[in-house]
């Protein structure tokens, strides 16, 4: 059994800011680590691996997050971690994605509206904690934009620059749970459009098939 104190929790969260304890097993089998939260210069680590559809993208978020209070500790823990995954590699996979999680990655999206302005509140929750943004749809010429970054550039660039239009709001205001942002940007795409209810029909059946996104799936929920 190898679990974690709350003195070295504590230690190890002073060294390096926000932490959390991941763990698996029970009993004698019970192993823990102690993690640091994914910030916003880790997401976009993440986002790299993600452009590189690296398979294993979620453990290496994790073999970058795991620490200790010290150098030296934060060295013996991450060779820990390696004995780990050599004896049970499905926990790389576990752990990371649950540490992903924590940042917002995947969160699930509540849709209220249109309101009176035609805003709408989009609304998720992350570790129990709910964040809300008021969003608006594109207009023709945002529309037009975004479909070029979505062309020519990463999705996570095109997702945050849907949620800068869409919202107004600061990316740095979700620093807790970085994530969040692409999150609610790839979300707003569909924001007010038909194209989310669009029957797929065969021609001559009197209604036409819809056209494909250019965006992929606009009410996604990952980021």
């Amino acid at each position: 059994m190898s679990t974690i104190t709350q003195e070295q929790f504590e230690a190890t969260q002073a060294a390096h800011g926000p932490c959390v304890v991941l763990g698996a097993g029970a009993g004698a089998d019970r192993v823990e680590f102690v993690a640091r939260r994914i910030d916003a210069q880790e997401w976009t680590v993440f986002l790299a691996y993600q452009e590189q559809l690296d398979a294993s993208m979620a453990e290496a978020m994790l073999r970058r997050a795991v620490v200790g209070a010290t150098d030296a500790e934060t060295k013996a823990e991450k060779k820990r971690l390696e004995g780990e995954l050599d004896a049970d590699p499905q926990l790389g996979d576990l752990w990371g994605v649950q540490l992903l999680g924590l940042a917002g990655w995947q969160a699930k999206v509540k849709t209220e509206g249109p309101a009176a302005d035609g805003t709408y509140q989009l609304t998720t929750e992350v570790d129990g904690e709910a964040s809300t943004v008021t969003a608006r749809r594109f207009t023709r010429a945002q529309w037009k934009e975004l479909r070029r970054l979505v062309a020519t550039k990463s999705s996570g660039e095109a997702d945050l620059h849907a949620f800068k239009v869409s919202t107004g709001r600061d990316p740095a205001d979700f620093a807790a749970a970085p994530a969040l942002p692409y999150v609610f940007g790839h979300h707003a795409m569909g924001l007010g459009s038909k194209v989310t209810d669009a029957p797929k029909k065969s021609w001559g059946s009197g209604e036409t098939s819809s056209p494909p996104s250019s965006t992929g799936s606009p009410g996604g929920t990952s980021a």
